[in-house]
């Protein structure tokens, strides 16, 4: 694809799961324990509450200003571009997604999940419940990507409750399912790589300041404080960075922070 003549791996994407996913993933006895998802009210649409094992995730979510400040910068993100609004209405499909990449000139993305991640937020859920929660999830994050595999790269769920099925899991989803990376709970791990859009106006500087090695990029789509559609855009015409040190930034750190996504 290449925008500008730099080809484009985006570090840190993101799926919207379905509110069924867990339904049909489960094993059982789990599926009875699926989570459970409330919408509506003043809450924007991609901030449900969540019920998992008895436990509630997304409480910010019910207060009220909390409520209206999510709203306001979901609108406010819908309508920065059309194709938002169609993959919302497609449910974040792999097709929407993979279209949202061409918009952005993105040629391969690492996928970590949303809803994956938030079922896991408390240390006192079952750790079988956890385990069997995190299985289905990479079960589906593997099928998502099954559309296009060359460009749909995905990092596992762990749920780190049980230390050996972690460890287990980490090993079932990286040969069998193809993951690039596994994370725990909550947030990603990536060492010393910056991927925060926030460094772009200032890259100069940082690039100064520790080299352009551990430097990737991201555009934090779909999720509503990303910079979709115009992230890319904005990093390429950067002013003051060498198309050496971006073409790094684009491609060449995050094939080495994912090193799997380089081979296949």
């Amino acid at each position: 694809m290449a925008k500008r003549g730099f080809r484009i791996m985006d570090s840190d994407l993101h799926t919207m799961e379905p509110d069924d996913l867990w339904e049909k993933y489960l094993a059982e006895p789990f599926r009875k324990a699926a989570p459970t998802f409330t919408r509506g009210g003043e809450r924007a649409p991609n901030q449900p509450t969540i019920q998992v094992g008895g436990l509630t995730v997304g409480e910010m979510s019910q207060r009220a200003a909390s409520a209206a400040v999510g709203a306001d910068l979901h609108r406010r993100s819908v309508a920065k571009h059309p194709h938002n609004a169609i993959a919302m209405a497609r449910g974040y499909d792999a097709e929407s997604h993979l279209a949202a990449m061409d918009i952005e000139g993105i040629d391969v993305g690492i996928l970590y999940g949303t809803r994956g991640r938030q079922v896991l937020m408390h240390d006192d859920l079952d750790p079988g419940l956890a385990a069997a929660l995190a299985r289905a999830h990479n079960d589906w994050t593997r099928d998502y990507c099954a559309i296009n595999p060359e460009r749909l790269k995905f990092a596992a769920q762990l749920a780190f409750h049980d230390v050996p099925s972690a460890v287990a899991e980490a090993r079932r989803a990286v040969r069998e399912l193809g993951a690039v990376a596994v994370i725990g709970n909550p947030n990603p791990i990536n060492g010393r790589h910056i991927h925060d859009p926030e460094f772009e106006p200032v890259l100069r500087q940082v690039v100064e300041a520790v080299g352009d090695d551990n430097i990737v990029v991201s555009t934090d789509y779909p999720h509503s404080d990303g910079l979709f559609p115009d992230a890319m855009n904005e990093f390429v015409g950067l002013e003051g960075v060498s198309d050496k040190s971006k073409a790094k930034i684009l491609w060449d750190n995050c094939a080495r922070l994912y090193p799997l996504a380089a081979g296949r």
